[in-house]
Parts: structure tokens; sequence; C-alpha cells
């Protein structure tokens, strides 16, 4: 049995074939193997999410059957699980999905073919009111990182911004409107990603126009605009927004400066790619190993792994399917091993909880998220109790002062 101290683990999706997990380091065999449930089943480009806080953190994956349209949006909650612990149905096909970060609850957002986002309550399913968000199909989406805002962009090549409480409220005389809705690129937009700050963040947008664009998530205004030679399909930033890496259709990285040393000094870009380059087009990307690796994936079903630093390439591998449609990476996982059979292996606490079911992780977080609100109040009222002592001690000692006197 092998073993690993990694603690990233990557989770690649193909049109033709099961979720994979892999250790980006590793040569060996997937870690694990997520069923699609039904052959016929197929995942579109970003259609990963991951779902909660990292303890009892679930997989999302959309779902549509190429045959008969039906969607479904289906969680998986073991690493060695050949099925969904969850599978929630949606009106439409739905292809892009992002979720909050904070609950319970947690809401997920699935973007649909119509132009219209569907809300799902989890843990229990339930499906929120849906809402318009574009004229044409929602192709990506991002909630900002303090979870108050969702942005969405379309194959129309707008991009919208909701305040995500807004988006939450049942009552049907409450209209769904945009903080915005801005024309940003002239062919689809293809990937979309946030930066920290809050509601003064900066987003950035990739588009098949072959540009790279980026906001003021605030009011929308263009703060720069980046062209390359080719279609653009993944964009990422590195944590502080300094770094930009986008892929692009003719198989490249292109890596971007987003802070010059000095104002008129010109863009340096860096571009990317293997010495033996398969072709592919890049058509996912993701930051691993505390930001200093990227992970890309490939129309082809290749994955490398580049060192941010060199710009070298140090690993790569394969995916049973030969394509890959979204990939993102998952952060203390527990997973330490694989067995001969390819399942992973776990021992102690971390095979118990892992081995729990999703209702049961779900239900375990609900319960952990009552007990700290008890606590808080609890320590609330101790606090009004010690406040109110302090005040009686005073109006004692004052009056043992009085009496005294006389």
């Amino acid at each position: 049995m092998s073993t690993s101290s990694r603690t990233e683990i990557v989770l690649v999706a193909s049109p033709d074939g099961p979720i994979t997990a892999h250790d980006p380091f590793s040569f060996g065999p997937p870690l694990a193997r997520f069923s699609t449930a039904t052959a016929a089943a197929t995942i579109p480009r970003n259609g990963l999410a991951l779902v909660g806080p990292r303890s009892v953190q679930l997989i999302a994956a959309s779902h549509i059957s190429p045959s008969t349209a039906a969607c479904s949006v289906r969680l998986y909650s073991c690493w060695w699980s050949p099925a969904p612990a969850l599978s929630l149905p949606v009106p439409e096909p739905v292809a892009p999905l992002a979720a909050t970060p904070d609950g319970p609850p947690h809401h997920l957002f699935c973007g649909g073919l119509s132009g219209r986002i569907h809300v799902l309550s989890l843990p229990s399913g339930d499906l929120c009111r849906p809402f318009t968000a574009h004229t044409h199909s929602v192709s990506c989406l991002a909630v900002n990182d303090d979870g108050s805002l969702l942005i969405s962009a379309s194959d129309d090549g707008t991009i919208a911004v909701f305040p995500i409480i807004h988006l939450l409220d049942e009552d049907p005389a409450v209209e769904v409107t945009s903080l915005y809705t801005i024309s940003a690129h002239d062919a689809p937009i293809t990937c979309i990603t946030s930066g920290p700050g809050g509601c003064n963040a900066a987003i950035v947008s990739s588009s098949l126009d072959g540009t790279c664009k980026m906001w003021r998530l605030a009011d929308g205004v263009r703060m720069r605009t980046l062209t390359f030679p080719c279609g653009l399909w993944c964009v990422t930033t590195d944590p502080i927004d300094s770094q930009l890496y986008t892929g692009g259709s003719d198989g490249k990285v292109y890596v971007v400066p987003l802070i010059k040393e000095r104002v008129k000094e010109p863009t340096k870009r860096v571009i990317w790619e293997s010495p033996h380059s398969s072709g592919g087009e890049v058509m996912a990307m993701v930051m691993a190993n505390d930001n200093e690796n990227i992970v890309t994936a490939y129309d082809d079903g290749a994955v490398k792994i580049w060192e941010v630093k060199s710009g070298l390439m140090i690993s790569t591998f394969c995916v049973q399917g030969g394509s890959v449609s979204d990939l993102i990476v998952v952060r203390g996982s527990g997973v330490h091993g694989v067995g001969g059979s390819g399942v992973p292996v776990v021992s102690g606490f971390a095979e118990r909880e892992l081995q729990r079911k999703g209702s049961e992780v779900w239900e375990l977080e609900k319960r952990l998220s009552e007990v700290r609100e008890g606590r808080n109040r609890g320590l609330d009222l101790a606090e009004d109790a010690m406040d109110v002592y302090r005040r009686l001690l005073v109006l004692f000692l004052r009056e043992a002062g009085g009496g005294n006197n006389h």
C-alpha cells in the first residue's frame, strides 16, 4: 500500500466517464471514482462545485442526459462511494454550479440553458424560486469570498451581479433584480473568478473573443483588458491578484503580471508550453499546493501540473474518457493511500467519518451549528448577568458609603 502525506486531491470531471480523484504528484491509479449512475449522463463544463465546510465538504456535480435532456445535481459524500449520496432533480438542464461558503443551510446555484438560475437549499434539497439572469445560457457562476454576491456570466457575453440575500427571499412580490448587468465580451464568457476583498474585490472574466477583462465588483467598472491570440477557456489569479493565468484554445498557458513595478513599464507576458504538447485545448485550471502549483486540464484528457515559480511542467497524467469538462481541488481530504482494488484506504476515526451517509453528515453539521448558537447565547446571558451584578455592587457600595458618612 502506498502512502501520501498530501492533503490536496484533484477532482477531474469527464463528459464521457466518471469523476476521478487524483493525487497530482503521483503517477499511480486514481484514488477514487465517482459513478455518474448512468452511462447516458454527461457532466458539462463548469459542472463541479464544493459545498459545505471543509470538515464535511460534499462534491456537487451537474448531470445531463444528452438523449432525454433530463438533468439532476448529485452530491457525493464518500471518497470511494460509487453512487451519489443525494440526487436532486432540477427543472431544466443546468451546467455551471456555485455554492455559498456559509451555512447550514447552504445554497447551491445552478445555471440553466434558458438563462435562468435555480437555487437549491441544502441539506433539504428544496428548490427555491428560480430567476432570470440572462437572455442566453448561463455559462459560468461564482460567489465572492464573503458570500454576499453571486456573479453570473452568459453565452451572450453579459455579466450580471446579484445580492444573494435577495435571491433567497421567497416572497413572490419581491422581484429579483441584479445590481447591474454589463455587456462584457463579444463572444461567450467561459470563466469568471472573484478575488479577495468582499464587495470591493476585482473579478476577472475570460472569453472566446480572446480577451480577459478585469472588473470592479462593486459597480462593474472595467479596470483592464488583456488581449490574446486565441480563444480562452479558463482563467484564475493568485490570492492577492498579482498574477493572472489563462488557458488558450492553442494549448498554451499565458501568465500576465497584474501589478507593474513601474507605471510606464510594458506588461511582460510568459507562455507555458510543455515540450511534448498534445495539442489539446486548455479547458480548466486551478491553483494547488498553497498556490505553488497550477493544474491544467485539456480536451484530450491530459492533466498537467506546473510549478508557478519556474513555469516548468513537473507532472502529467491522463484521465479516462479522453476529455475533461471541469477540474477542482479538494483540500484536507483525509485520504492516505490506495489499496489493491483502487479503493482509497483510510483508518481509525477518518474511516468511520468518511463512511457516513450524506444526510448524516448534514444532520451533524446542523446540530453542531445549533450547539454553537446555544453556546453563544449562553455567553451573552452570562455577560448580561455579570453586568447587572456589577451595577448592583456599585449601588450597594454607594449605599454603604452613605451610611458610614451619617
